[in-house]
């Protein structure tokens, strides 16, 4: 089993980025719009979802009984106390540093709740620019997110899930190599490689 992730190394190494699209749109979601969000004291249950969705990407912790508006001040909170000057610069600065979204099972399957929740509405730009236009600004941050966490192999396993096994992989070759050499600092598989390359020169002979 784990030699085939091993194999697969082209489902770990897929980083994610950002459109131009999603880019251009988040940089329009500014003081104003924040503004216009906070001045409506009843939020529709869409704009608590898409802030709990966007807490979920960044890695942020939240209760999960705060009501819609909390939850959106709380997006606002943490980009003020954030160096960053803007939404756009806070998910570029996150997503230079996670090239992989820090994805886990746990991660994935609380991202996906939460959009399957809202039947798909924080996806879709023109649904979400009637119930609340600053919001919608988030649509396609959000659906790229989404696509990249549920990228699947031809055979159904998801990418985040091989890129794990990977990691948990690299773990055990690590110990065992330590193990075999009495503690001394190593790494198997760049062993294995370094020892096919000299093969290579001898049957080149």
């Amino acid at each position: 089993m784990f030699k085939d992730y091993a194999n697969s190394s082209i489902y770990s190494t897929k980083e994610f980025s950002l459109s131009k699209k999603s880019m251009t749109s988040l940089s329009m979601f500014k003081k104003k719009e924040e503004e216009d969000v906070l001045k409506i004291q009843e939020l529709p249950n869409e704009v608590g979802l898409m802030s709990k969705c966007i807490l979920y990407i960044l890695d942020e912790k939240f209760d999960d009984n705060l009501n819609n508006k909390q939850l959106f001040e709380l997006l606002v909170n943490i980009l003020e106390k954030s160096e960053e000057k803007n939404f756009k610069a806070l998910f570029s600065n996150y997503f230079e540093q996670n090239k992989f979204l820090n994805l886990t099972q746990e991660k994935a399957e609380n991202i996906n709740k939460i959009i399957n929740e809202s039947g798909q509405n924080i996806l879709n730009m023109i649904k979400m620019t009637k119930i609340n236009r600053p919001m919608s600004l988030f649509c396609f941050l959000i659906k790229e997110v989404y696509e990249y966490i549920n990228l699947k192999t031809e055979d159904g396993h998801y990418y985040y899930e091989i890129r794990l096994k990977q990691i948990q992989l690299k773990k055990y070759l690590d110990f065992i190599y330590l193990y075999d050499n009495n503690g001394k600092v190593g790494n198997l598989l760049e062993e294995e490689q370094g020892e096919n390359q000299e093969e290579k020169p001898k049957e080149n002979n």
